[in-house]
C-alpha cells in the first residue's frame, strides 16, 4: 500500500519544538526532505523516532530522505526526529513532528 507523501516542510532550526501534520488515515506517510540542499555538498539524514509517542516503523532506511513511517502501533500519535550532516560535519536537528493516524 502507497502511502501518503507529506511534502509541506517540516524542518526549523529551533530544536525541541513540536510541528503537527494533519490527522491520517493513511497507514504509512512519507516524510520527503529531498530537495533539502547545502552549500557544502552531499547530505546525510536520520531519521529518529521519539519517545511520547507510539512506536512506528522507518523504512526505505532512516538514512534515506524519503523515509517511510508505517502505524504498525494504531490510531495515535507518533512523534518522529530528523538529523542532517553536511559534507563539512556540520549538523541540524529539526523540531518534533507530530504524526496523528486515524484509521
Amino acid at each position: 500500500m502507497a502511502g501518503r507523501r507529506l511534502e509541506r516542510p517540516f524542518w526549523h532550526k529551533r530544536s525541541g519544538t513540536y510541528q503537527h501534520f494533519p490527522t491520517t488515515n493513511q497507514f504509512s506517510v512519507v516524510l520527503d526532505r529531498s530537495a533539502s540542499t547545502s552549500p557544502s555538498g552531499s547530505l546525510k539524514y536520520l531519521f529518529m523516532v521519539v519517545p511520547g509517542g507510539l512506536q512506528p516503523a522507518l523504512l526505505q532506511t532512516p538514512t534515506d530522505p524519503m523515509a517511510t513511517v508505517d502505524f504498525v502501533s494504531g490510531a495515535g500519535v507518533y512523534l518522529v526526529r530528523l538529523i542532517v550532516r553536511d559534507a563539512s560535519g556540520n549538523t541540524s536537528t529539526s523540531g518534533v513532528v507530530t504524526l496523528t493516524y486515524q484509521p
